[in-house]
């Protein structure tokens, strides 16, 4: 495994302070352009035509009201000779049946966006909520025009299927979708969520096919739950993910999904590493994991010597003995001269790497211009 170079944090300014060197400002999010969209919280997604793509959670036509709204946006180079990005809002979320407070988005090969939304979609579902859906969004075929919005599947929660989906989906072989839902329970009462997969259909504009692969919860004292965070994919079609709660420790840990050894049979957990709280890490929430070299790389939002969150890794030992945790890093207390954080705490989002196997992430709070309060 290459051995890891450098870990790197920016710890996001809390505070309202100007821009720095090395910082350019490329779309402001105005409360009073709401219609725009609104509090962007997911991470963005590089398309194959040099733009960004991304979620609100908030603002767009169903902003108000009771309704969360949001959109779906892209942020377009600077054309020659000039200095603007352009952002365009490629779907407008209305709230109700059509979904609300869309998150993180993945893109195929044709250039179709997909994601959930954590609200909306079946209203009979946490009434008058909703559970979330999952959408499609096509571009248009001329290469102008408006985007055309599908949702795929509505989430009922209960007994029956998963709800509240935050963490965005994994796009497998097939075209099939993978993703998470923090609560809902199918086949148990447990309501502690779960992973599932939507197949497309095999006929153009049919149905597509929910399956759930895991319910957690199953495992008295032992099993994660609340999974916040999407998957990640592993060799022999293994999904690596982690549950924000619960556990051996009550903390959260991380866990492993194999596919049936036979067409049609049930997929397997194994809770990998149970995160202990303390001087170890706790509440691994958002962030999907890094699968960098054999070993899996993330963060928790606490736990470590000062309780301000963590990088940790995990290395599997040899013929299939169980995995070792590495503490990279534990994000320290408040300079006792200042009462600043200078270092950031409470890493949400994980972490990605270059390279030469650097580490790169971003904290929630603290950094040098916020006190510890921030």
């Amino acid at each position: 495994m290459r051995a890891l170079a450098t870990l790197v944090f920016a710890a996001v300014l809390g505070c309202n302070v100007p821009s720095h060197a090395g910082e350019q400002i490329i779309a402001n999010f105005p409360t009073a352009a709401h219609n725009l969209g609104i509090q962007p919280a997911a991470a963005l997604l590089a398309g194959p035509d040099g733009a960004l793509y991304g979620a609100t959670p908030s603002g767009g036509a169903g902003f108000g009201g009771t309704g969360f709204g949001g959109t779906v946006f892209r942020l377009s180079p600077p054309l020659p000779g000039t200095a603007n990005w352009r952002r365009s809002v490629l779907y407008s979320f209305l709230g109700g049946t059509d979904g609300a407070a869309p998150g993180a988005l993945a893109m195929d090969a044709a250039g179709n966006v997909y994601g959930t939304t954590n609200a909306g979609g079946n209203l009979d579902c946490y009434a008058p909520i909703g559970c979330g859906t999952v959408f499609a969004l096509a571009p248009p075929a001329s290469g102008k025009g408006a985007w055309t919005k599908t949702t795929l599947l509505r989430f009922s929660r209960g007994p029956v299927d998963g709800a509240f989906p935050t963490g965005g989906l994994l796009i497998g072989p097939g075209g099939v979708l993978y993703g998470t839902t923090k609560q809902g329970s199918a086949g148990s009462t447990a309501d502690s969520g779960t992973v599932f997969a939507l197949t497309p259909p095999s006929v153009a504009g049919g149905a597509w096919s929910e399956t759930v692969l895991w319910t957690f919860g199953q495992s008295s004292g032992s099993d994660v739950s609340g999974p916040y965070a999407g998957l990640t994919a592993g060799p022999g079609g293994v999904l690596y993910g982690t549950g924000g709660s619960t556990g051996e420790h009550a903390v959260g840990g991380v866990f492993a999904l194999a596919p049936p050894s036979v067409a049609g049979g049930a997929w397997s957990e194994t809770v990998l590493y149970s995160f202990k709280g303390g001087q170890d890490g706790a509440f691994p929430y958002e962030g999907r994991l890094l699968l960098n070299g054999g070993a899996l790389f993330g963060t928790t939002l606490q736990g470590g010597a000062a309780n301000n969150g963590t990088v940790f890794q995990l290395t599997p030992l040899p013929l299939g003995g169980a995995w070792t945790e590495t503490q990279l890093y534990a994000f320290p207390a408040p300079s006792a001269a200042t009462g600043y954080t200078p270092h950031g705490f409470g890493p949400l989002g994980g972490v990605v790497a270059d390279a030469a196997g650097a580490l790169y992430g971003a904290t929630y709070s603290g950094g040098l211009y916020c006190n510890s309060g921030s």
